[in-house]
């Protein structure tokens, strides 16, 4: 198996006072084969893997950073009756807000308008001395 040589100059530059934790979290993501999503903090978006790509129906480079309030209304989570979610009851939200996991079964409208039910585990980031650095989502596609 070969694998594809990166082009470092095409990625996003990481923000030197990113907490080195955060650094390496995302580095890590980037290189899974499993969708993933990072948020800082304060939620905001830092990054989605090329696997994510395929369930947000958007590449990252076309996105960027996002502020939770836009990340979470622009996939417009809602549950199998089409009623949205609050953003408070998303695995990635809890996990950041309450320092532990979450997961969550839901639908999510791709930006490629395509409605996808999707399970989502959020993980939250902690360093040294209990500092919250973050969360991360694993998903994928339910079929």
């Amino acid at each position: 198996m070969t694998i594809p040589e990166r082009n470092l100059e095409a990625e996003p530059r990481l923000n030197p006072q990113m907490a080195i934790e955060v650094i390496l979290a995302r580095q890590l993501v980037s290189y899974l084969g499993v969708p993933m999503f990072l948020v800082d903090p304060i939620g905001d978006l830092l990054y989605y893997n090329e696997s994510a790509e395929a369930i947000l129906g958007i590449r990252f480079e076309e996105t960027g950073r996002m502020p939770m309030e836009e990340w979470s209304r622009v996939f417009a989570p809602t549950d199998a009756d089409g009623t949205p979610i609050e953003p408070a009851k998303l695995p990635l939200v809890i996990a950041l807000e309450h320092g532990r996991p979450a997961s969550a079964e839901f639908y999510i409208e791709g930006l490629d308008e395509s409605t996808r039910r999707i399970q989502v585990i959020g993980l939250p980031l902690v360093g040294l001395a209990g500092k919250r650095l973050g969360a991360m989502a694993i998903l994928w596609e339910v079929k």
